[in-house]
């Protein structure tokens, strides 16, 4: 399997690096490793982040933490035996990176050149012996010279520095005196190789003292020598730095990390900002729209986006709202978490010679939502529905679950059943345990309703979407948010997982539909062809998920051959808005449901309806096929669910007991659960006769 962009939660935060969704296991536990966490919260992140966590216990985790540990200290120590081996061959110049209280650096040099630049970085600080030792051992982890040694080279060079220093200050005759001096040291024999890397005090500290010791050029010396001193002047650390301890091999930023596209660079008509670093603080530019003024903004690396916020509107003497280009999509940047994910892509692009501009405008010209009239809370007239059956089925109410504060827009089994997800109008997420009927709340939820919410296959993670325009995948152990998908600029109606649990499709008022990698959260493709919002998506079920069925505002079922990004087909019948498609089981057919009362099954590869009725006589909201595929469920506004016979049309049952409108439902075998705008959920058992 190919490499791709990954994502881990380790502490609240987001880890993302580029690896193998197969090697997600060690991977984290390297990571975890290289941070130097305890084992208590390897535990914590491996049971948040590994899919199969639950076949380990706490002890048998801490074990293999424990033994990444050893592996990892072993694979320095073969790496330190190297050394000699490397330094025999010729050496070629590369990256080279030194750290010194908090400040990370590189340049391009010979790796035997590394131990004289710590020493020159050093010898310019007149760092205490506690510094020195430190910053030796961070930069050259792999020498084994003793602190003694250490502060023999340290000691030797402030020598050398302070000979260079007063023979600048002597005159002609203290020169010569000086050279002479020089000359001496140069006739004496060379040390031996062990001795090449240790300087003794009593040595002598002439100007070329390092020279003759590291063999290095003058030319060579003094180019890493002004290197340090253009370091020494630049301000603290450059963003990256700070949020990225490990910049080759993860990033630890509040949201994922993606490219942007061509779209980044282009001009816009509102206010256009863009990013640089400056002594210590961010600069940010601000052109107005109309005008070639710039007005600039400095932040400090720790500034929140709350922070910034205040000090846009300050400037601008108004509240601005904010967003930039990823790709083709346009962020909004409404929390800290995009606020640093902007950022890190901002010090990237300068990093790469490219610009990345901050778009911001007045809020009243943030495109408006879309009014789609599911999110009406007044649940129409009471109507009076009678139950009905034909004596073939037994329908039975097992039992009301109570939690929600507002209307439950939707319900999903996970995939035994034991557990249901849903998702409400009061803004949160819940957990449910089906049989005890207890509840626990995602921690960090949505900022608006919640819309849709599906259990993945896999029963470790669920996904939840809102008019908030996001999408959240949580951890369904510990409840906790894995990460926050953004791309949608509306309303996301429907989110959905494949049959394998490793991709999520989403739908919005934002008229496209959307795959994303559910292993590392990043956008895969978006489909385009819908004219209006779209309401309702779902993966075909035998095949992976190979195709892709949408409805919306425009009244068309479009199939989509998605990873091949192609239109398969598109089907015209219904006269109103379609709120709901589904696959069968057998993906052989599709239903779908409108707001105009009708009920249609498709045979979508033939691209015919082979059925088509009116079901309730009230806008419906959603239909599925049973387990079996021999019955259809519909639910709609007049308070009742309804089963239908699939290959007919003829109706078996109309079950009631909820008081408003039946926004959803979800089957498993023979159980049935549906949720309300009266905010109760209900769990029905349907058996043949």
């Amino acid at each position: 399997m190919s490499k791709a962009k990954l994502k881990l939660s380790i502490e609240g935060k987001t880890v993302v690096y580029e690896g193998r969704p197969e090697s997600r296991k060690k991977d984290l536990l390297d990571i975890l490793v290289k941070m130097k966490v305890d084992p208590s919260v390897a535990v914590k992140a491996f049971r948040e982040n590994i899919e199969d966590a639950a076949r380990y216990t706490d002890e048998n985790i801490q074990q293999q933490f424990l033994d990444a540990q050893r592996a990892y200290a072993e694979k320095k120590k073969r790496k330190m035996g190297e050394v000699v081996s490397e330094e025999q061959q010729k050496e070629k110049p590369e990256r080279i990176t030194l750290s010194f209280k908090g400040k990370q650096f590189s340049y391009e040099g010979l790796p035997s050149s590394k131990q004289y630049a710590v020493i020159e970085l050093l010898i310019k600080q007149d760092a205490t012996r506690e510094l020195v030792v430190e910053t030796f051992r961070v930069n050259l982890p792999e020498s084994s010279a003793s602190d003694e040694e250490i502060m023999s080279m340290f000691t030797a060079a402030m020598d050398a520095k302070n000979a260079r220093k007063a023979a600048k200050k002597k005159d002609t005759a203290g020169e010569l005196a000086a050279q002479s001096s020089s000359r001496s040291i140069e006739q004496q024999p060379p040390p031996p190789p062990q001795q090449q890397q240790i300087m003794n005090t009593s040595s002598t500290s002439g100007v070329d003292a390092i020279e003759e010791i590291t063999g290095m050029s003058v030319e060579e010396r003094d180019s890493i020598s002004n290197f340090i001193k253009q370091v020494l002047e630049q301000p603290e650390m450059d963003l990256t730095a700070r949020m990225r301890e490990e910049s080759n091999t993860f990033s630890t930023v509040g949201a994922m990390t993606r490219n942007t596209g061509p779209g980044a660079g282009t001009e816009d008509d509102a206010l256009t900002v863009t990013l640089r670093s400056t002594r210590g603080k961010i600069a940010i530019y601000c052109q107005e729209e109309n005008s070639t003024a710039n007005k600039v903004l400095y932040i400090s690396p720790n500034t929140t986006f709350e922070e910034f916020c205040a000090m846009v509107e300050k400037k601008f003497g108004r509240k601005m709202v904010m967003s930039f280009n990823e790709g083709e999509d346009l962020i909004d940047m409404d929390d800290d978490d995009v606020f640093c994910m902007f950022l890190e892509m901002s010090q990237n692009h300068t990093q790469e010679g490219k610009r990345m501009k901050l778009i911001c405008a007045p809020p009243e010209t943030r495109k408006k939502v879309s009014d789609d009239k599911l999110t009406d809370t007044k649940g129409g007239d009471v109507f009076k529905i009678k139950a009905f059956s034909n004596g073939k089925l037994d329908v039975r109410e097992e039992r009301s679950y109570t939690g929600h504060a507002s209307a439950v827009y939707c319900c999903s089994f996970s995939p035994k059943g034991e557990r249901f997800c849903t998702a409400s109008r009061d803004r949160s997420v819940r957990l449910w345990n089906t049989v005890t009927g207890s509840s626990s709340v995602m921690k960090g939820g949505h900022n608006g309703f919640v819309l849709s919410c599906d259990f993945s296959p896999r029963g470790n993670r669920i996904v939840s979407s809102s008019d908030d325009r996001t999408i959240k995948v949580w951890n369904t152990t510990t409840c906790a948010k894995v990460y926050t998908l953004k791309g949608h600029d509306d309303k996301v109606y429907c989110v959905q997982y494949n049959s394998t649990g490793d991709y999520i499709v989403s739908a919005s008022c934002d008229h496209t539909v959307r795959i994303w990698n559910a292993d590392s959260g990043t956008k895969m493709l978006t489909l385009r062809s819908h004219s209006l919002a779209v309401f309702s998506c779902c993966f075909s079920n035998t095949d992976c998920g190979k195709y892709v069925v949408s409805g919306g505002d425009d009244r068309l079922i479009k199939v989509w051959d998605w990873a091949k990004d192609d239109e398969y087909c598109s089907m015209a019948g219904h006269t109103d808005t379609v709120w709901s498609c589904k696959f069968s089981h057998d993906d052989a057919r599709i239903v779908t449901a409108s707001m105009n009362h009708e009920l249609r099954v498709w045979d979508w590869k033939n691209r015919n309806c082979i059925l088509s009725w009116k079901g309730h006589q009230v806008p419906i909201h959603h239909a599925a096929f049973s387990t079996n595929n021999k019955y259809i469920y519909s639910c709609a506004r007049d308070w009742t669910v309804m089963v239908w016979d699939a290959a007919t049309g003829e109706l078996f049952e109309t079950i009631t007991g909820h008081h408003s409108t039946v926004y959803h439902l979800d089957v498993v075998g023979n159980k049935l659960l549906t949720s309300s705008l009266d905010d109760t959920l209900k769990l029905w058992t349907i058996n043949e006769k």
